[in-house]
């Protein structure tokens, strides 16, 4: 390196590395040498202003990346083991070179290699076809195929001694913390030495890939070599992970090999993502299954998590799972997750699993050390509870085989995804992963592909009879998070009964179950911020419980945001909508303007559990006069929650006085009570229930209430309401009469006419918007009051006589010409009932309608109670008659009969189809005044 005098800000002034570094991107691994000093010039001092602004606009944070510390720049140590490495790398190509003369065990598994790498290298000009073929060619110059073999000799070779260096790293770190004295020999066999350690049929014993005869142990540095080696040993002692990735890269040795930026992201192999998955695999289960972490095995160690990586971007997730393995290693751990990192092609394949199963032995010795393990201990606990784990598996079937491994956790990174059936093939890559899994397992699913498509939801319904989708992520919304997946589902298996159960013929088809849903949202203007959500996210599992949560939202200064809500699953679909529109519950914005115009509903009442007749219940007595209540007396409102349709929960309030009645109609199985006490004055009950019948309203119903009917007080009291439900805050008196159309009740509507009614309303709309932005307790108090006043008018409609006083029936019915009853009508018919004709002059005491099989009739009875006449004729004259003579009470029934006259019936009832543009309207009202709540709700929680 230059001697030249080199400052911080020389780097700061480099317009190119400023740019890469404030984008939050790595430091190109081309900086290895600092960039030259800017060309001299002639200092120019600024004006003041100028330089307090410039001043005031610098922030060393901008230029610095978070958790960097220089891994880029090759240290010293890291130099000389790569000139050890070229040394090595020469010394295998030559051994490689004589594989000819191997044994044929040797020679099997170079071939298998190479059939791997040609299909990886889609190299379809191959010319070798047999095992035979590739030993003939082997060390042919004039092969057809000889680029191709010369190539992966080299990749064979840079593997052997990639792994020889972990090995030895390995055998460095434990020899020296168990205090074992190295000779140059030792280093030439690494193998033989830790056998000596892990003696087989000893407790010692291990079972270990890595540490087994596999297709890169055959490599034995030659003799010429140990004493450079030896020498070198302390240096490869010293080196971080982070250096032994960036010197075991196939372009150091002009590899021809996929290219980097296609395998390796940045997002994913930082720190950060790597504590959010670690800490998710660990605590999510501990969370969702509401247990503490567990506690160490017998004092000899942490719990051992088998832990199974797939998928794509392997070296990237691996470099994330130890930069945050070490960074937590100076806390007591009580689980540890034992990780294989193991994909399907070539490039992640068993070597990625030696590699780092290696590391893994290393990183075991340096936790040891910090947490007063023995190392030797530590690793044989822990590499013996992922060994039984697979044999107790095999057992199950009655067969066993010490290479199966069972895992506790799976993660499948499925970023991309064929454009050809994707969701087929992300539902494949689950069932293979799952084969692996232990029941109790979790599989972690990163993926681009949404798992619940409308269109494919017989296929999601098959799957969930094997599986149960726990919970997903959602990161659509966070923009700057580079590689990561759209989605994240965290997916268990169920247990044999369960699939049995849910294939069964008799099985209900519609069974909902619970989804736990979070949502990441904001700007990562640099990755390193990716750790607040991390902090957010494992805040949230320590303070909250899985199912008594219904719905969370926070938000960081930086504007970054978390959001949690109870979703369902039902037939393969999410019961949320899955569109994006601004007004959808689960929409991000809408989302977070609802929790903060919404408050939970302990906030408005007390809400205590109702019990039935056969539960025993402590007596309520008054303290002060010793009077036993009945629980129920002691709440003015009884809220009923109703379980029949669990994918459509219902809310009922109504008055406590109720209960029994509502607890002998509905019984207990699918109805759960609640007393409710208000809190607040002058609490308008009818809002509450508005809201609950609105569609914002429903959807909160189901997320909040979701679940299964258990732990539902708790669900309750944080049930999302309004918070303006509360603040009662009046139009003022000068404005009031701008809505007093919205004061008119049921008797007054049904006496107006139609025209009349909409023209006043649509007065009301006018100022609605106003009055309902800026007091809108009582506009929608109002809406409310007169919503009922319209539906009692439409009971009215459905279930009495017509109202004869109406414009639109009595203004017509005067201009009709009228008919006698008696004694000639053709429309009527009256008959005598009385067998005394002096009856016939009593005084009316009643009238009552009825009808039978000869049709509709009217008794006119007397004040002795008998009946003296019946009246027949068809049901709009009865009813036409039966108003008419509303007030005749106490007249003489033979004065009636002579006096009474009537329309023809056909133009009375032409005249009484006019009375249906009243209820017509009417119905077309109660409609708009609907509209208008839902409008002023979702103006409340838009407006914040």
């Amino acid at each position: 390196m230059s001697n030249r005098l080199f400052k911080a800000n020389n780097w700061l002034n480099s317009n190119e590395f400023s740019a890469s570094v404030a984008d939050g991107d790595s430091i190109p691994s081309g900086y290895d040498e600092l960039p030259p000093l800017p060309a001299t010039q002639n200092p120019e001092l600024p004006p003041i202003g100028d330089l307090n602004t410039e001043i005031s606009k610098f922030a060393l944070s901008q230029f610095i990346i978070p958790e960097w510390k220089g891994e880029s720049l090759l240290s010293k140590e890291a130099v000389k083991v790569k000139r050890l490495l070229e040394k090595l790398f020469d010394d295998a190509l030559s051994q490689i070179e004589d594989f000819n003369n191997k044994n044929n065990s040797i020679k099997k598994s170079v071939y298998s290699e190479f059939l791997s790498y040609a299909h990886e290298r889609d190299i379809n000009d191959l010319h070798i076809d047999t095992f035979t073929d590739f030993w003939l060619e082997y060390n042919n110059d004039h092969s057809a195929d000889a680029r191709h073999i010369a190539n992966f000799k080299k990749i064979l070779a840079f593997r052997a001694i990639t792994v020889y260096l972990f090995k030895i790293r390995f055998f460095v770190v434990l020899g020296t913390d168990i205090s074992m004295a190295f000779s140059e020999n030792d280093f030439l066999t690494p193998d033989y030495c830790l056998r000596k350690i892990f003696k087989k049929g000893s407790s010692t014993e291990i079972e270990s890939d890595a540490l087994q005869q596999n297709q890169y142990s055959w490599y034995r540095p030659s003799g010429s070599l140990k004493e450079l080696i030896y020498k070198t040993v302390s240096d490869i002692n010293g080196l971080s992970l982070a250096e032994i990735l960036k010197l075991c890269r196939p372009h150091t040795f002009n590899i021809e090999h996929i290219a980097e930026k296609e395998s390796y992201s940045h997002s994913l192999s930082t720190r950060t993502f790597g504590l959010f998955l670690n800490q998710l695999m660990v605590e999510f289960p501990a969370w969702l299954e509401m247990r503490k972490v567990s506690t160490s095995i017998n004092g000899k160690g942490p719990k051992a998590i088998n832990t199974f990586y797939s998928g794509q971007y392997l070296q990237s997730l691996s470099s994330a799972h130890w930069l945050a393995q070490e960074f937590n290693s100076n806390i007591k751990w009580s689980e540890i997750l034992c990780p294989d990192f193991m994909g399907e092609n070539f490039a992640d394949g068993h070597y990625l699993k030696i590699c780092h199963e290696l590391h893994f032995l290393s990183f075991l010795v340096h936790l040891a050390k910090k947490q007063n393990y023995e190392a030797v201990q530590l690793i044989c606990s822990v590499f013996k509870q992922k060994q039984r784990k697979g044999q107790e598996a095999t057992t199950l079937f009655s067969y066993a085989d010490s290479s199966h491994i069972s895992y506790d956790r799976a993660l499948l990174n499925l970023v991309t995804l064929p454009k050809k059936n994707p969701h087929h093939y992300l539902i494949n890559k689950i069932n293979q992963t799952a084969n692996k899994l232990a029941q109790n397992g979790y599989i972690y699913v990163f993926t681009n592909q949404k798992l619940f498509v409308p269109s494919q939801s017989d296929r999601v319904e098959q799957f969930l009879k094997d599986f149960k989708v726990e919970a997903s992520f959602n990161f659509e919304d966070l923009k700057g998070r580079g590689e990561i997946a759209n989605f994240l589902y965290i997916i268990t298996k169920r247990n044999v009964n369960q699939g049995r159960a849910l294939r069964a013929p008799n099985a209900l088809k519609a069974q909902k179950e619970s989804l736990l849903s979070f949502n990441l949202t904001g700007q990562l203007s640099q990755f390193g911020k990716f750790n607040k959500f991390v902090a957010e996210l494992f805040s949230f599992f320590k303070t909250k419980t899985p199912h008594a949560t219904p719905i969370f939202q926070t938000e960081t200064e930086d504007g970054l945001g978390l959001e949690f809500h109870q979703d369902a699953i039902l037939e393969g679909k999410l019961l949320s909508a899955t569109t994006n529109s601004n007004a959808q519950f689960t929409h991000p914005n809408y989302f977070k303007n609802l929790m903060k115009s919404c408050v939970p509903l302990d906030q408005f009442f007390i809400i205590e559990n109702l019990h039935g007749e056969t539960t025993s219940v402590k007596s309520v007595t008054s303290e002060l006069l010793g009077i036993t209540f009945k629980q129920e007396e002691r709440f003015p409102i009884l809220l009923i929650v109703d379980y029949t349709n669990e994918a459509a929960i219902k809310i009922e309030l109504t008055s406590s006085e109720l209960y029994k009645a509502k607890l002998e109609q509905n019984g207990q199985a699918y109805f759960q009570y609640f007393g409710l006490i208000p809190k607040i004055n002058d609490i308008n009950i009818n809002l509450f229930r508005d809201f609950f019948n609105t569609p914002v309203g429903n959807q909160v119903v189901q997320i909040c209430l979701n679940g299964g009917a258990t732990k539902v007080k708790s669900k309750l009291r944080s049930l999302l309401i309004p918070k303006f439900f509360g603040q009662n805050e009046y139009i003022p008196k000068h404005i009031e009469p701008a809505v007093r159309f919205l004061y008119t009740q049921k008797e007054e509507l049904l006496a107006q006419h139609p025209n009349h009614i909409g023209a006043n309303f649509n007065d009301v709309t006018k100022v609605l918007a106003h009055l309902g932005k800026n007091y809108p307790w009582h506009t929608l108090s109002l809406l409310s009051n007169f919503k009922y006043n319209l539906e009692e008018c439409l009971s009215e409609f459905k279930h009495t006589d017509v109202n004869f006083m109406n414009p639109l029936v009595k203004e017509p019915l005067c201009k009709l010409e009228t008919y006698p009853v008696y004694p000639n009508n053709r429309d009527i018919y009256l008959s005598i009932e009385t067998t005394d004709l002096a009856d016939i002059h009593a005084p009316l005491g009643e009238m009552v309608s009825k009808y039978d099989e000869n049709g509709h009739f009217i008794e006119l009875y007397s004040a002795a109670g008998a009946c003296i006449v019946k009246i027949h004729a068809e049901a709009a004259m009865i009813n036409f008659i039966k108003f008419v003579l509303t007030n005749a009470t106490g007249m003489k029934i033979s004065n009636i009969i002579q006096a009474l006259k009537v329309p023809k019936t056909d133009e009375l009832k032409l005249v009484l189809e006019n009375y249906k543009m009243l209820s017509e309207s009417i119905s077309k009202l109660h409609g708009e005044t609907l509209k208008h709540i839902v409008a002023l709700l979702g103006q409340q929680i838009s407006a914040n």
